[in-house]
C-alpha cells in the first residue's frame, strides 16, 4: 500500500463511524429503513472498509495491541448491555403491556367501554378525517384515544387519519361535511363522529352493534323535507342523522295508508296543512303499540291558514290522549333581536337535554308546549323554558302580534318562563318528544348554538338509542401549584449553572493536579 495513501485511514475510519451513526439516527427517526437510510449506511460500510483497506498493520495493531487488550472488557460489557437491550425489547414487542400510572387514570377507557370491546365480533375501521392543520393541534390527543380501543379490541379495531383535502372524494362518500370527523364503520353500517371523546366513539359502537333503525318523515302537509338544499328544509339534519346510522324515508300516509313495519321512528316536521283524522288515527296506533315519534308543531299563526288549535285534529289528539297543553300563541322574547325568537333559557335534566351542557338553542317562531293533567300512564318533562316573565311571555293576541302591539296580559298571555318542548314516555313504551318549533332545526337555522344538536338528541331518545351506554368518566384531581418565592428561584438557577458545574470542574483539577504529583 502507498505510504501516501495511509495518512487518509483515519479520516475514512471517521467518515465510516459517522455515517453509521447517522443511519442509526435515520432509522430512530423514521421507524423503517428508506433510501436516504441505505445511502447514508453504504456510506459507512465503505468508509470502514476503506479505513482498513488503506491501513491493514494500523487495523491489526489495534485489535491486538494494549489498547484492544485493556478496552476488551468494555467492548464486551457494552455487547452484553446490547443484548439485554435487544431482548428487552423482543419481549415488549411480543408482549405487549400497558399501565396508567396517573392519579385520576385519564388515559384508560371505562369499563363500560372495555366491555363493547370485548362484545365485538367483526372488524371496525375508524377513519379520522382531519385536516393537515388540525392534525397537529389536535391529532395527539385524538390518536392516543383511537390507540386505546385498537389495543383492548383483539385487533378488531383499526384507525387511520386522512386529510379530506386529499381524499374529497372519500369524505363526501361518506356523508363528511366538517373537519375533526370520524367515520366508524362495522360491516356495511357507518357512523359519523363529530366530538372525539371516548362517550361519543362508544355510542357509536353499540349503534353499530345494535339493529338498523329507519326514520320516516312525513310529507304531505308542506312539512320541511329532508332532502332539499334550500335554506328551508332539512338536509342537514337529515346527513347528520345517516351520518348516525339512520336510514331515512318519506312517508305520505294518504298515499301509502299504512305505517311501515320498519319504522323505528315517525318525523313530523313542521305541517303547515293540519293532519288528516285517518292520518291521526294511524299514528295514535303506532304510538298505541309502542312506536316513537317526534313532532315539531308550528304556531297557528305562520300555517297556512292560520289553523288555530281547535281545528288541528294532530293537536287535539295530543291533548286529548297525551295531556299536553298547546297554546294558540306565539312566544316572545325581548332579550333578542327580533322579538319572535325564543331563547332556551334553562332545561330540564333529561337524555335530550343533558348534553346541551346549558348552550342555549333558539327556536324563530314557536307556541308555548306545555304538560296540562297527564292521563294514567304517561310520564313527561318539560325540556326547555324561556326566560321569566318579565322578558318572555306567551302571547295570545295574534292580531295584536301582526300590528306590533305587544303589551303583556297576565290574564290571557301565558307568563314565562313558558315551556316550548316536552318528553313524554307511555306505558306501552311509545316515546313522544313535542316542539313548538320546526324551524330550528332547518338548514338556515341548524347550526345556530346547539340546535342542531337539540334536534339530534331527541331522535335518539324517542329512537331508544340514548342511555344505551352510560361511560363512567374519570374525574380530574384538581391541582393548583404556588409560585415558587424569587428566593428558591434564585437558588435552583445558581445550582444549575454554578454549583453543578463547578463541582465537575474542581474534581477534575484536583484529580488532574494528584496525578501530576504522583508521576
Amino acid at each position: 500500500m502507498n505510504p501516501e495513501m495511509k495518512k487518509y485511514s483515519p479520516l475514512a475510519f471517521w467518515v465510516g463511524l459517522g455515517a453509521l451513526l447517522v443511519a442509526g439516527g435515520l432509522y430512530f427517526i423514521f421507524r423503517a429503513p428508506n433510501v436516504y437510510f441505505y445511502v447514508v449506511l453504504a456510506v459507512g460500510v465503505i468508509g470502514l472498509l476503506a479505513s482498513v483497506y488503506l491501513d491493514p498493520v494500523g487495523f491489526r495493531d489495534l485489535l491486538t495491541g494494549r489498547s484492544a487488550r485493556y478496552g476488551s472488557n468494555a467492548v464486551l460489557m457494552a455487547l452484553a448491555f446490547l443484548g439485554i437491550f435487544v431482548m428487552l425489547n423482543w419481549f415488549a414487542s411480543q408482549y405487549d403491556q400497558r399501565w396508567d400510572l396517573s392519579q385520576d387514570k385519564l388515559g384508560t377507557l371505562s369499563p363500560e367501554t372495555l366491555s363493547i370491546l370485548a362484545g365485538l365480533e367483526e372488524p371496525v375501521t375508524i377513519q379520522a378525517y382531519y385536516t393537515a392543520q388540525s392534525q397537529v393541534s389536535a391529532n395527539e390527543n385524538v390518536r392516543t384515544l383511537l390507540d386505546s380501543y385498537a389495543f383492548n379490541s383483539n385487533d378488531l379495531v383499526s384507525y387511520e387519519f386522512i386529510d379530506p383535502n386529499n381524499d374529497p372524494v372519500g369524505a363526501i362518500a361518506l356523508g363528511i361535511s366538517q373537519d375533526r370527523t370520524l367515520a366508524i364503520t362495522m360491516g356495511e353500517r357507518t357512523e359519523l363522529v363529530t366530538v372525539a371523546n371516548e362517550t361519543e366513539i362508544t355510542g357509536a359502537l353499540v349503534r353499530l352493534m345494535g339493529e338498523a333503525r329507519t326514520a320516516y318523515f312525513l310529507t304531505g302537509h308542506s312539512e320541511f323535507n329532508p332532502e332539499d338544499t334550500g335554506d328551508a328544509s332539512y338536509s342537514t339534519a337529515a346527513g347528520e342523522l345517516r351520518g348516525r346510522g339512520y336510514t331515512l324515508m318519506t312517508l305520505n300516509l294518504l298515499v301509502e295508508g299504512v305505517i311501515p313495519e320498519d319504522a323505528s321512528l315517525i318525523v313530523i316536521a313542521g305541517p303547515l296543512v293540519p293532519l288528516a283524522r285517518s292520518e291521526v288515527d294511524l299514528l295514535a296506533d303506532y304510538l298505541d303499540a309502542g312506536g316513537d315519534m317526534v313532532i315539531m308543531l308550528e304556531p297557528g299563526i305562520v300555517t297556512a291558514n292560520n289553523t288555530p288549535t281547535a281545528e288541528d285534529a294532530l293537536a287535539q289528539y295530543l291533548i286529548r290522549e297525551w295531556g299536553l297543553l298547546l297554546g294558540d300563541d306565539l312566544v316572545v322574547d325581548f332579550q333578542t333581536q327580533q322579538v319572535a325568537q325564543a331563547v332556551a333559557a334553562s332545561y330540564a335534566p333529561h337524555p335530550v337535554t343533558d348534553p346541551l351542557a346549558n348552550v342555549a338553542t333558539i327556536y324563530p317562531t314557536a307556541r308555548s308546549v306545555r304538560l296540562g293533567e297527564l292521563p294514567e300512564g304517561i310520564t313527561g318533562t318539560q325540556l326547555v323554558e324561556t326566560a321569566p316573565f318579565e322578558t318572555t311571555w306567551a302571547e295570545t293576541d295574534l292580531e295584536g302580534l301582526v300590528n306590533n302591539v305587544l303589551e303583556p296580559d297576565a290574564e290571557t298571555d301565558i307568563p314565562g318562563p313558558v315551556s316550548i318542548a316536552v318528553a313524554l314516555e307511555n306505558s306501552a313504551g311509545a316515546r313522544v318528544v313535542v316542539f313548538g318549533d320546526s324551524e330550528f332545526a332547518s338548514n338556515q337555522w341548524h347550526s345556530v348554538q346547539l340546535n342542531g344538536r337539540m334536534l339530534l338528541n331527541a331522535v335518539d331518545w324517542a329512537a331508544e338509542q340514548e342511555g344505551l351506554i352510560t361511560i363512567t368518566a374519570p374525574t380530574p384531581t384538581q391541582r393548583f401549584s404556588l409560585p415558587p418565592f424569587p428566593q428558591y428561584t434564585y437558588l435552583i438557577m445558581l445550582m444549575g449553572i454554578c454549583v453543578l458545574p463547578g463541582i465537575f470542574v474542581v474534581s477534575g483539577i484536583v484529580v488532574f493536579f494528584q496525578r501530576r504529583r504522583r508521576g
